[in-house]
Order: structure tokens, then sequence, then C-alpha cells
């Protein structure tokens, strides 16, 4: 009879610890979170240490590529060869900005053959692309910038009639009365 109640004891400490640990973690369940703080509210904790900026100049202006502004009629379903999927558009739309953003930057690095490479890489791969009128307005910014003048001119009365509300004509319009 005394090894079954040190049975029966042993059982009730065991059971009396399993009461208590879930009773614990049910308790703990029930307490609220403090509501969440906005950025800025009183109170709000701050970084451990600031981040480090870097002072702009007044005048500073980010060096963004332009939106593309496709003309009325124009989708982006252009970018892509027919019956593509979803992915392979935007991947070749994806493609097409890149070429068009290496471009730019080679123009405005003063680097027009390097700039026209690029755009005629673009006519290859893309010939009815989403950004085709950004290409053929810097096209004609590149071969202005080469001096091939009645290239540029044949191809502005092209852009003019294909692309006629154009947001690049007045940028292109600039650049020619520039010398």
């Amino acid at each position: 009879m005394n090894a079954r109640r040190i049975t029966l004891f042993a059982f009730g400490v065991v059971l009396l610890v399993i009461i208590v640990l879930i009773g614990g973690s049910l308790g703990a369940e029930e307490t609220a979170e403090p509501p969440a703080m906005r950025l800025g509210e009183p109170g709000m904790p701050l970084a451990e240490r600031e981040a480090p900026t870097k002072e702009l100049p007044p005048d500073f202006v980010p060096n963004l590529p332009p939106v593309p502004i496709l003309p009325a009629g124009t989708h982006v379903g252009h970018a892509h060869a027919e019956g593509a999927s979803d992915d392979t558009r935007g991947d070749d739309l994806s493609a097409e900005m890149r070429l068009l953003s290496e471009a730019r930057d080679e123009l405005g690095a003063d680097e027009p053959e390097s700039c026209l490479t690029l755009l005629d890489q673009h006519r290859e791969r893309f010939p009815a692309g989403a950004l085709a009128e950004e290409r053929d307005a810097y096209t004609i910014l590149a071969l202005h910038a080469l001096a091939r003048d009645q290239e540029v001119e044949r191809r502005y009365v092209d852009f003019r009639a294909d692309y006629p509300d154009s947001s690049f004509l007045d940028r292109i319009a600039r650049a020619l009365r520039s010398r």
C-alpha cells in the first residue's frame, strides 16, 4: 500500500506541474499586446543610431529616367512576341527599359556612337516595342550629336508623323536648335 501511495503522489505532482504549465501558457495568450505605434508618434522608439545622411545641394534634382508616355492606342502588349506568356511580357518590357536606360546614359556621357549601338540592338530585338517612341527620340538626339544632319532631318520628319503628340518633340526641337 505504501508503493501505491507513492505512485499516486508522484502522479498527482506530475499532474499539478502539467496544469501549472498549461495554465501559465494560457494566461500568456490572454494578455493584450500594446497597440501598434505609427512613425512619428510620441513614445515611438528611435533607431539605436541614426543612418548616415549626405547633404544635398539645394538645387539637387535626381537623375531619374522619364516615364514613357505611350501614344494613344499603343498597349504594352506590343513589346513581346504574339502569344507570349505574362512573364515573358514583363521580361521583354524590362529588357527594353534596360537597353534604353543604358542608351540614355551613354548619350548623357557624350558617347553617341555607343548610344546608337544600344538603340540598334533595341530596334532589332523590339521592332514594335512599347518603348519604340523613346528609342526613336534618342536615335535622333544621338545622330544630332554626331552631326549626321541629313539623317537627323529625315528621322525627325518621320518622328513627327509617327508621334504627333509626343512629349519628346519639344526636347528634340530644343536640341536641334542648339547647334
